[in-house]
């Protein structure tokens, strides 16, 4: 526990280093989404009625002027997680988690200047987009639906997205995040049942996924500009486990989900409800335990951005 008091006074380091740029109005923004669906679950026998639920909210804190590589440093909140009618089958855990951090943008405007003749420019610099870099240290709690086991976390977290594609190939380009967290047991019952006593323990975890917007390729109809395809691959490792967890291939972990959304063009129902999807997923997130397959059906609602 004294790691985590002691790493939660470092959470304020990414403002201080970028306290020397100039600080501007600062700006908060919330994404939020909620996804009742029906699943089907072989481990389960039977289908269950779940929600995929998330909302972060992000603060930012102060930027720089420069509209080229402009930087920033922001305070985010975390909330995510998947709610099933059984909960000992879930393979995803309800995370929450406070963070500070730092980003980039690799991207910078067109800059020009008025050529010798009427009607004419130089040009200084051609506009670019390369994406958005971002550094980030966190603490937060993660627990497997049942509470049957519990975790207090703290570490550092590397991500890259690309949002702004111009083109179908750039669908390709993924986003990603790289994290190594610090790991304080709070409960485990997978321990308690192998036998094992680990204590505290460290945890790699690196992931890419992709949206490809199908509906805007080659000449569809426009009612199908709303869909799109999604893809989100993961791996965990814990670092300095015991042999009982490792024996038990617990100490590492995947994650595959796939999912086809549908996004409607007006949402109906008073705005509340913005699409359907259907999804599989393989595997599981930590600290859920067991590895699992499922399919969901369901409708999107209420998800989207408030601010920017």
């Amino acid at each position: 526990m004294k790691k985590i008091i002691a790493l939660l006074i470092i959470l304020t380091l990414p403002g201080v280093a970028l306290g020397a740029v100039k600080e501007q109005a600062p700006k908060a923004s919330l994404a939020y989404h909620l996804k009742p669906a029906l699943l089907e679950q072989p481990s389960a026998g039977s289908f269950m009625g779940g929600l995929d639920f998330g909302f972060k909210a992000s603060y930012r804190l102060a930027s720089s002027p420069a509209k080229t590589y402009r930087r920033s440093a922001f305070g985010s909140f975390d909330l995510q997680g998947l709610l099933t009618t059984d909960s000992n089958h879930n393979p995803r855990p309800i995370t929450v988690s406070l963070g500070a951090g730092g980003a980039i943008n690799l991207s910078g405007p067109k800059i020009a200047e008025r050529g010798p003749r009427p009607g004419t420019e130089i040009i200084k610099q051609k506009g670019f987009y390369y994406g958005r870099a971002s550094g980030s240290l966190d603490v937060g709690y993660e627990t497997d639906q049942a509470g049957d086991n519990r975790n207090f976390i703290v570490g550092a977290k590397l991500g890259y997205v690309f949002t702004q594609p111009t083109s179908w190939y750039q669908d390709f380009i993924p986003s990603f995040v790289a994290a190594y967290d610090y790991v304080d047991i709070d409960k485990s019952q997978m321990q308690e049942q192998l036998g094992a006593d680990d204590g505290d323990y460290q945890r790699g975890m690196v992931a890419a996924s992709w949206k490809f917007r199908i509906g805007h390729y080659g000449r569809l109809p426009e009612y199908l500009t709303g869909l799109s395809l999604h893809f989100d691959l993961r791996f965990y490792h814990d670092f300095n486990r015991s042999a009982a967890i490792e024996d038990a291939d617990k100490d590492q972990a995947h994650y595959f989900a796939c999912s086809l959304n549908y996004t409607f063009k007006k949402a109906l129902w008073g705005n509340t409800l913005t699409g359907i999807y259907l999804q599989f997923n393989d595997g599981r997130i930590p600290p859920a335990t067991d590895d699992d397959t499922q399919v969901f059906l369901g409708v999107i609602l209420w998800q989207g951005t408030i601010g920017r």
